[in-house]
């Protein structure tokens, strides 16, 4: 289902809401929607590789490693199948539990 806002307050864009989600242990997930499945070239980085091919590489990413808000957490691939995440502290860590939430 998509919103359509229109009037003073928006350009008539859609709104989808969340895509995808995923709270996992390393690179195991313990629960996820909307993504087929996640890969580690190396330690603290991953890719979420999409279930359904979005319309396009808009999205905004919301990355939690560990509850640790110390961490630098960030995503460099947004593209129409997959994300990239990435976890450092002054190097690549692996976090024993984080979440991710993909935002169209």
């Amino acid at each position: 289902m998509a919103i359509n806002f229109k009037g003073a307050f928006a350009s008539g864009q859609k709104i989808l809401g969340y895509r995808a989600y995923v709270t996992a242990n390393g690179s195991s997930v313990i629960a996820s929607t909307g993504l087929s499945s996640i890969s580690s070239s190396t330690g603290g980085r991953y890719m979420l590789n999409y279930s359904a091919t979005h319309p396009d590489a808009t999205a905004a990413v919301a990355v939690l490693p560990n509850n640790n808000y110390d961490w630098q957490s960030w995503y460099d691939t947004n593209e129409t199948g997959r994300v990239g995440l990435n976890f450092f502290d002054g190097g690549w860590v692996t976090p024993s539990k984080w979440s991710a939430m993909i935002i169209r």
